[in-house]
């Protein structure tokens, strides 16, 4: 009897310990690609941070250093299988109106022939620099005003 009883606590600890692997083990990302927009303010510049839901590896950008569009190639570097073919659709998160960098839309293109892209859409023309976030499932962009030949040179005649 001590036996039985043994054996089926050991195979009840068996189907929960592999029941517990199974849950941590890569989720499906519920068909979305981009996980949020953050734009925080930081005075003279502003900082656009945008979350995947995956791990993704930045390779490339352009234009280099401004412009009023920037496109971001992306590289995933690991997905739940489940998620394989949401990679190839396109998805946009809107940023708040009148927010401090600029920013009218944000989109991940998947269906690049070039391969898989996260464009920005600024309402003007602004300076940025772009860096692959620490946790590798974002990408963070320095977002600042293109300073005008004319408010600089009126700023020098003031003084």
């Amino acid at each position: 009897m001590k036996r039985i009883s043994l054996l089926k606590t050991t195979i009840c600890c068996l189907v929960a310990s592999l029941l517990v692997i199974a849950m941590v083990q890569a989720q499906p990302a519920k068909n979305t690609i981009l996980d949020d927009l953050k734009i925080v303010d930081e005075g003279d510049h502003s900082i656009a941070r945008i979350g995947f839901t995956f791990p993704v590896r930045y390779l490339r950008h352009y234009p280099l250093g401004s412009g009023a569009e920037l496109h971001i190639q992306v590289k995933p570097i690991a997905i739940n299988p489940d998620d394989l073919e949401d990679l190839f659709r396109r998805e946009s998160i809107p940023p708040v109106a009148g927010n401090s960098a600029k920013l009218l839309d944000v989109v991940y293109e998947g269906s690049d022939t070039g391969g898989r892209y996260l464009s920005l859409y600024f309402a003007e023309p602004v300076d940025f620099e772009v860096e692959q976030g620490d946790d590798y499932r974002s990408m963070e962009i320095l977002v600042c005003p293109i300073e005008s030949p004319g408010v600089e040179e009126e700023a020098g005649n003031e003084q």
